[in-house]
């Protein structure tokens, strides 16, 4: 499905979840205070149906950047009918979640 690309981003993932809080790359606690190197758009797409990473995660994270950032920088979409990896993976994402995307890109230039 992937082809041949890098999973440091599953990895990474994966040691935030064992851990249950947020980590860097290295492996470190992630300071909250340095939310401000996140002012850039952002559009958080999470289907409702997620069970992995519930979508309330998205909606505080989206909260917590508007709090330290220019709240116009961020969206939050959400997919009724979409789990965890439908909303790149499922039948009718090309339909119902990819114009978003494109929203995003072309917001974003």
């Amino acid at each position: 499905v992937f082809g041949q690309v890098s999973f440091l981003a599953v990895d990474h993932l994966r040691a935030m979840l064992r851990a249950g809080r947020l980590l860097s790359a290295a492996g470190d606690e992630v300071d909250l205070s340095q939310l401000q190197r996140l002012a850039l758009p952002i559009t958080f797409l999470h289907g409702e149906k997620n069970r992995r990473f519930l979508p309330v995660g998205t909606e505080e994270t989206l909260l917590a950047l508007a709090q330290e950032n220019d709240p116009a920088l961020y969206i939050r979409k959400t997919f009724p009918g979409y789990g965890d990896t439908d909303c790149l993976l499922g039948k009718h994402a090309s339909e119902d979640v990819f114009p978003a995307i494109l929203e995003h890109l072309q917001r974003s230039r």
